[in-house]
């Protein structure tokens, strides 16, 4: 167990977790089979959060769990746990952390496993457990809290990225491409911008761009011999400045 009734206030039939939280959903995450993204949990209101307990389902026949870390650092990872189509998710610190609405909270890294349609939408939901509560500094429930995630659904057009932010762009040239490739890019406001290159199996190779952007078109001239021939993906992620978190991946191919 990594969740639990942090102020001892549960008693059975006591409360119900949309009597403290509720799990709202803003936007659609398009994604394709075989791809790892980053899934955002983010503020629906103004909060001060010194503890997490989540328990959510979630379709494990087409999503795989890889990794939950706090915030937007991919550093500071949380504890979870799954078990069939359940994750418990646990997060607490001595030092509240006060998160603005669209702030991300905590982030899932998670793989297509399945196959999925065009037509084909799925979330991550709240379980009906008591436990399921976001606590303040002093630990106290805090009532009326709301997160706010995104939908999952496939792509027409073998992309991923955030269905709503189609001002997002990212597409590179030539593709493939034998050493050298051009990335373009446009971003709809400005903040943090990280393009960085992954296997197929999730695990990074490289960060092509760590730094704040304008909004606007930007370009990256990738020219390495550092990325061994095959297929990769490349994933565009804006932080805004105030907090909300912005992806779109692509496939990429190195040719011999």
């Amino acid at each position: 167990m990594v969740t639990g009734d942090f102020n001892y206030s549960f008693t059975p039939s006591a409360k119900s977790s949309s009597q403290s939280l509720t799990l709202t959903y803003d936007q659609k995450k398009v994604v394709e089979t075989g791809e790892t993204f980053e899934l955002p949990i983010n503020a629906g209101i103004d909060m001060e959060v010194g503890a997490v307990s989540l328990i959510m389902n979630f379709p494990s026949d087409k999503l795989e769990i890889t990794g939950v870390h706090f915030g937007n650092n991919p550093n500071d990872a949380v504890e979870y746990n799954v078990d069939g189509d359940e994750v418990r998710i646990g997060w607490y610190s001595m030092n509240a952390v006060d998160l603005g609405m669209d702030q991300t909270l905590l982030t899932l890294t998670v793989k297509a496993i399945g196959s999925i349609s065009k037509d084909e939408s799925f979330r991550f939901e709240l379980s009906g457990d008591p436990l399921n509560e976001l606590a303040d500094y002093d630990y106290k429930t805090i009532n009326g809290a709301i997160l706010k995630m995104a939908e999952i659904g496939g792509s027409a057009l073998g992309t991923g990225g955030i269905h709503e932010n189609l001002d997002l762009t990212l597409v590179n040239n030539p593709n493939p491409f034998k050493k050298l490739t051009t990335f373009t890019y446009t971003i709809p406001s400005d903040g943090k911008v990280i393009l960085e290159i992954n296997n197929l199996l999730g695990s990074h190779i490289t960060t092509l761009v760590n730094e704040s952007k304008l909004k606007g078109n930007h370009t990256y001239e990738l020219d390495t011999d550092a990325i061994v021939p095959g297929v990769y993906t490349a994933t565009l992620r804006l932080i805004t400045n105030t907090g909300a978190t912005m992806t779109r991946t692509i496939k990429i191919v190195r040719s011999h």
